[in-house]
């Protein structure tokens, strides 16, 4: 398997091994993203390295179970011996020689027996000036694995590295698909984000023509994204899992609000709440988001989206077409999908074009010097009033609006983007940008031109290359 996006990631694990110190990484990254991957292509060539995979499991399990992966570095333990037996005699060979330990799903450890991070602490600490111990804690769900490392967490101040493993950049994943046009490319990432391996089995059944891509990976029931999201969900969240499927199916329908959520879930506002922080903070699969350049807001502003671009296409198309499929119907939802595809398309371009802001910041994109910014997304107010790119900067605010049809985008809706600006940020400096599938009339070049904005179609998509650094610390 090729090894994509994830060579930053890979030097900091190199440094850390080759500095021979007592080293404790923490990688973490919801599903999917690759982290065993990563991990596993760190071990390759080395000496002295035991990779253990945490099962869900009883305690006396998993001590049996580690105990059984570390004696490979040549230790021996008597029947089932305690995690301060284990532990200690780590650390102890460690002394001798660069001994490299990572535990996969290491989060399930801490759940089974909370005093396992509270030993490594104690170990770390006795043993910090003389180890040559390697620990690394791989763990996907990043809200616990961030509460044993951050203040009053048990390792905190230990952590020597933390890396982030998030999402491939739209432009990062030209490298899946070498032959693949610009137009299909969008409608991919649009649909299936930037999770590895969805783009892997993507490129395994490539064709230009993204439907039937996505007939093979996705529509077809036993093809290996037909229950994906539910495989996970159910996965994480038992035995509550039905209500998270009610949550994500109210915000593939529209709903944004906290007060939409809880009226079409059925719960109260303040348990409703629990579950959105357990999809956002422990799961990353969805955002809480305000609008730019608003520091403070309303609760009735702030606004929920599902953060997995795979996620908000299955929730949105897949589950509400199951009965058909799973009757053999799959020529009609692939006729459907066709019909509804630029629709489904278009909130995925707007994160394209969002990624594109955020890439040629304090760069010129196009002939266009743009400033850094300080944050990049949407605006919208109480009125209904929405501006779908936003990125603001020091007395001033880029503001675009993004178009996915077969049309190209005229003079009026020029005009009514420049009225937007004018209205609503009326004392600001203004940056203006119309992306566009189908290009632009003349009218409306022209409109947009005379006021020194960027006009972005796929073709000029396409010639774009910034340079990218992997966002990995959090």
């Amino acid at each position: 398997m090729e090894f994509y996006d994830r060579k930053t990631a890979l030097n900091l694990l190199s440094e850390a091994y080759l500095s021979g110190r007592l080293e404790l990484v923490l990688i973490l990254g919801r599903r999917r993203l690759g982290k065993t991957f990563l991990v596993r292509k760190f071990m390759e060539g080395k000496r002295d390295v035991v990779y253990t995979y945490v099962l869900p499991s009883t305690d006396l399990y998993a001590r049996a179970k580690v105990a059984e992966d570390i004696s490979a570095l040549g230790l021996s333990f008597v029947g089932y011996p305690s995690w301060e037996e284990i532990l200690k005699k780590l650390f102890e060979e460690s002394v001798k020689r660069r001994i490299v330990v990572i535990f996969d799903e290491f989060q399930r450890l801490a759940a089974v027996n909370p005093d396992v991070p509270v030993i490594l602490q104690a170990l770390i600490d006795e043993y910090r000036d003389k180890s040559k111990l390697m620990l690394i804690l791989v763990g996907s769900i990043v809200g616990l694995m961030e509460k044993l490392a951050n203040y009053a967490g048990p390792l905190y101040g230990r952590v020597t590295k933390r890396i982030r493993v998030r999402p491939l950049s739209y432009f990062s994943v030209r490298e899946f698909f070498p032959n693949c046009n610009e137009e299909t490319l969008i409608e991919l990432y649009s649909l299936l984000g930037g999770t590895p391996w969805y783009l892997r089995l993507a490129s395994e059944n490539f064709s230009q023509d993204t439907v039937k891509t996505l007939r093979k990976i996705v529509l077809e029931p036993g093809s290996p994204l037909y229950q994906e999201p539910e495989t996970l969900i159910t996965m994480e969240l038992r035995p509550r899992e039905e209500t998270y499927f009610s949550i994500f199916e109210a915000m593939a329908r529209g709903k944004t609000t906290r007060k939409e959520i809880s009226d079409f879930v059925g719960l109260p506002s303040e348990a409703i709440g629990h579950h959105l922080r357990v999809l956002e903070k422990e799961l990353g699969l969805i955002s809480r988001i305000r609008p730019v350049g608003k520091k403070k807001v309303s609760t009735k502003l702030v606004r929920y989206e599902i953060t997995d671009s795979f996620f908000e296409f299955w929730f949105k198309f897949v589950r509400p077409n199951m009965s058909l499929l799973e009757i053999g119907k799959i020529n009609e939802v692939e006729e459907i999908l066709r019909r509804k595809l630029s629709e489904i398309v278009s909130k995925g371009f707007e994160k394209i074009v969002r990624q594109i802001v955020s890439a040629y910041q304090g760069s010129e994109l196009l002939g266009v010097k743009l400033p850094i910014f300080n944050s990049v997304g949407m605006w919208w107010d109480r009125k209904g009033n929405e501006i779908n790119i936003a990125a603001d900067f020091k007395n001033g605010i880029l503001v675009g609006e993004v178009k996915w049809r077969k049309s190209p985008v005229d003079v009026k809706e020029a005009n009514e983007l420049i009225r937007k600006g004018e209205v609503f940020f009326r004392n600001k400096k203004k940056i203006y940008l119309i992306a566009s599938k189908s290009g632009f009339t003349r009218g409306c070049k022209a409109v947009i031109e005379d006021v020194n904005g960027i006009l972005l179609d796929v073709k000029t998509i396409s010639q774009l290359s910034p340079s990218l650094e992997e966002d990995l610390f959090s």
